[in-house]
């Protein structure tokens, strides 16, 4: 029960506040449970412990962008797409194209074009690579 979890989760921040640990956790439920803005909110307060990097870049753009917060969203999205982990960069792309207002830079095109010959074509995070290589495309009315 996420909720239960919740509440347990509270009582050990505040037990433990130095501990972000159990605050990170308490964001991503509060993200589960759909209170977006708090766990925007918790997960930035996460982001200064590097025990944590890159990741919590992924969960604060998610929690950013479901709070209506897309610069945001797009700032943390793109600490992720610099890393030469593909698949931490290719969830990133794919979490840019999801936000409708994000439009694709002919830089980003250029990486993801680069990216997506280095990637093995049986790489579970190819698929995302190439969702947002098709958005991008689609968005440069590139239909070649």
């Amino acid at each position: 029960n996420p909720f239960a979890k919740l509440r347990v989760l509270e009582e050990l921040c505040r037990l433990d506040p130095a501990d972000t640990a159990w605050a990170y956790q308490r964001g991503r439920v509060e993200f589960e449970l759909g209170r977006a803005a708090t766990a925007a909110t918790t997960l930035a307060n996460c982001a200064a412990d590097t025990r944590y990097r890159p990741e919590i870049y992924l969960d604060l753009g998610h929690a950013y962008a479901a709070a209506g917060e897309s610069r945001q969203a797009v700032d943390c999205y793109h600490r992720l797409t610099v890393l030469p982990d593909h698949d931490k960069a290719a969830a990133a792309y794919w979490s840019l194209a999801d936000l409708k207002s994000y439009r694709f830079s002919d830089g980003d095109l250029d990486e993801l074009r680069g990216r997506s010959k280095k990637m093995d074509g049986a790489a579970p995070y190819r698929f995302l690579l190439m969702f947002a290589l098709a958005r991008a495309l689609e968005q440069k009315q590139d239909y070649s």
